[in-house]
């Protein structure tokens, strides 16, 4: 039978560990006697619980816990000893000649006895702060929130093994539990029905993530990419296609068990395949045609929902938007997945407010906001423009009033990329303040003869997955006034722009070049060194008026090419000039609006609360303060009562009389009853 734990030793007395006196361990003792022809349900008779049963299952429940009264405390204390004892017995092990590293006399000193005394006082704070603050979730009296009680394998397991501080990352750093981490994910694929003895090919397998949330979203993903998957193969069988040479041999079978021609099958019947027959299919496409994993990837890409999406699937085989069925439980991490639809303002080009860099004074040009994280502004572009000759005259006195300020020019109202591509638009002259303040002067303009000089996506199917060896910057304008915009490649990165740059060439930069584009390489520059910069810093060679030695190149590319290998082509172009450029009193950096994940409108962004100078309670105050229900209007303090003498109303008999009612309400009402009440009491007054 399974004895219970004895009372601890009295305090000042210690038992000799099991790893010096060769005893066996207090966990050994406890379960001394316990056999598996041990009758458990028997252990019911004695025990004084409140919910005695004979369950057997119920019996084994009681000792993978705790308890909600600490009943397996002793238990517990028993199994940490063990723990202590054994890790003390591995580390005398390890190089038992090697001499002790800390001493008696290291722990006699007031030092030691220092740190030991401030561990011992902070110990027992946290563990009282934690017993007093924390949820009960042990407790089955607690049914508010999805949690429970940590089973005592869980946190044994877990406390065992970080006494040795094993690293998952590796083998190398950990030999046992990386194992064992593998065998218990290949038990969680066969507790949710995988077939763990599949061949290498298809084996299960899986990944933590970080919360229920994101595992719902991941499960929808993949609930999505598994339905579309047949279509992607019905695409890649077309005629002319990678997989056509098996469209008329390659058969499927149907959710009602009919086997058909996987390229006869309508898009019904293939949304409607069974998952296992859909999961068989890479496997079969192996075993009977010899078709590789990777070359199958190769060919169903083009078509699979990750890539094309799925508005080109559902068009492709007229098909209706799919809908989620969701338990009228809802799970809060529904609502939270359903969130989702908040990010797709981002990738929806809408109208919207365009706010453009204004360069030069000759000849004006504009150099576009860009955003990588909205679809509106997810552009890098530069265009030449013509604006009334009063609006020119204002921006050049304030420009000349200010040479370094950042003069901006804005759409009076919110319109579509493609209205102002398309040749004009109306806008307004602003003057950026410090802080991002713009100071808007003079009335709208009609802004007209709008050139494209660059127009190139931001998409991140248009972009680099790093960062350019060089760094390098377009350059356009007019043969007196030259401006620079750094050439956008690679996500995480920062907007450079400067007016009326100065060039020191060792030969001149036509005309007819600048109209077809030129471009600047810093020489001395190595973009993926001076990238990425944390927002909202910015590269700190980029100020007015300093130096860098450069070569200058045509710009290979038309101006509407995108990426990604833009600069691939820059590196084979033969340089038509080499020098120094000295940047313009107006230089423009930024890497916060560039690289932001903007909100939609209404939706403000929280502001993190400074808790550095809190104490303990104060930040325990501000943390209930987040979900406490906000505190019920304080009734008003009843009024003592105070006994009056009676004394007789005469009430008029046409008072009592119906009449129509003026104002409807609770006051009326109250005064007719109390006037009843009064008529009563004069009528039965005893005499």
């Amino acid at each position: 039978m399974l004895r219970a734990p004895q009372p601890r030793t009295p305090s000042g007395s210690s038992a000799p560990s099991s790893a010096s006196s060769g005893r066996s361990s207090p966990v050994s003792e406890a379960f001394s006697g316990f056999s598996a022809d041990s009758d458990v349900s028997s252990s019911n008779t004695s025990t004084s619980s409140l919910f005695d049963t004979s369950c057997t299952r119920h019996d084994r429940l009681g000792a993978w816990f705790l308890g909600p009264k600490a009943e397996n405390i002793g238990f517990l204390k028993q199994f940490l000893n063990s723990v202590a004892d054994e890790t003390e017995r591995a580390r005398l092990a390890y190089q038992p000649n090697d001499p002790k590293f800390i001493g008696q006399e290291m722990q006699a000193s007031s030092v030691f006895q220092k740190e030991m005394s401030e561990l011992d006082v902070a110990l027992k704070e946290l563990v009282g702060a934690l017993a007093e603050h924390s949820i009960p979730f042990w407790s089955p009296r607690y049914n508010a929130h999805m949690n429970g009680d940590t089973s005592l394998p869980g946190m044994l397991g877990y406390l065992a093994a970080a006494l040795f501080n094993p690293n998952n990352v590796c083998t190398e750093s950990s030999p046992l539990t990386s194992v064992i981490e593998r065998d218990v994910g290949l038990q969680l694929c066969q507790m949710l029905g995988y077939d763990i003895s599949n061949t290498e090919s298809s084996k299960p397998w899986g990944h933590i993530v970080c919360g229920g949330s994101v595992a719902n979203l991941e499960s929808m993903w993949s609930a999505r990419n598994m339905k579309f998957y047949p279509l992607s193969v019905a695409s890649a069988m077309e005629p002319g296609a990678s997989l056509d040479f098996i469209r008329d041999e390659f058969t499927i079978e149907l959710c009602n068990g009919e086997t058909k021609l996987f390229s006869q099958a309508t898009a019904w019947e293939l949304l409607n395949l069974k998952p296992e027959t859909v999961f068989d299919i890479p496997e079969r496409l192996q075993n009977e045609y010899a078709i590789s994993a990777g070359a199958l990837s190769a060919a169903l890409n083009p078509y699979l929902i990750q890539t094309c999406g799925k508005d080109v699937l559902e068009k492709k085989f007229n098909i209706k938007p799919s809908k989620y069925f969701v338990g009228t439980t809802k799970h809060y991490s529904w609502p939270k997945g359903a969130e989702i639809q908040t990010c797709l303002f981002r990738n929806t080009v809408t109208s919207a407010d365009y706010k453009f860099i204004v360069q030069g004074t000759d000849k004006l040009y504009l150099s576009m906001l860009p955003m990588f994280n909205h679809a509106n502004f997810r552009h890098q572009l530069i265009l030449s423009c013509e604006v009334p000759e009063d609006v020119m005259a204002s921006y050049r006195e304030a420009k000349k009033e200010d040479p370094s300020a950042v003069f901006m020019m804005s759409t009076a109202s919110p319109v579509e990329l493609s209205s102002i591509l398309a040749g004009s638009f109306k806008g307004v002259l602003q003057k950026r303040l410090a802080a991002g303040i713009e100071l808007t002067f003079g009335s709208t303009f009609e802004v007209s003869n709008i050139q494209v000089i660059k127009n190139k996506p931001l998409d991140s199917k248009y972009l680099d997955l790093s960062y350019s060896d060089e760094m390098y910057f377009y350059l356009y304008g007019t043969p007196s006034q030259q401006h620079i915009e750094h050439v956008l490649v690679a996500s995480k990165n920062v907007q450079l722009t400067s007016d009326q740059v100065s060039l020191d060439l060792s030969s001149s930069i036509s005309e007819e070049d600048l109209a077809r584009g030129v471009l600047v390489r810093m020489d001395r520059l190595r973009e993926s060194v001076v990238l990425p910069v944390l927002p909202p810093h910015t590269p700190t060679f980029f100020k007015a008026g300093s130096r860098q030695r450069v070569t200058v190149f045509r710009d290979p590319h038309a101006s509407e090419r995108y990426g990604p290998g833009l600069t691939e082509a820059y590196a084979s172009a033969s340089p038509i000039a080499t020098g120094t450029i000295k940047f313009g009193e107006m230089v423009y950096a930024d890497s916060v609006e560039l690289n932001s994940n903007p909100l939609p409108k209404g939706v403000m962004r929280p502001k993190p609360k400074d808790v550095s100078r809190m104490t303990l309670a104060e930040r325990l105050d501000a943390a209930r303060a987040n979900f406490a229900p906000a505190p019920a209007p304080a009734r008003p303090s009843p009024q003592p009562i105070v006994k009056k003498k009676r004394h007789v109303v005469e009430i008029d008999h046409n008072a009592l009389v119906a009449r129509p009612v003026v104002k409807a309400g609770f006051n009326g009402l109250f005064l007719v009853m109390m006037c009843l009440f009064v008529l009563a009491s004069v009528v039965y007054r005893p005499f």
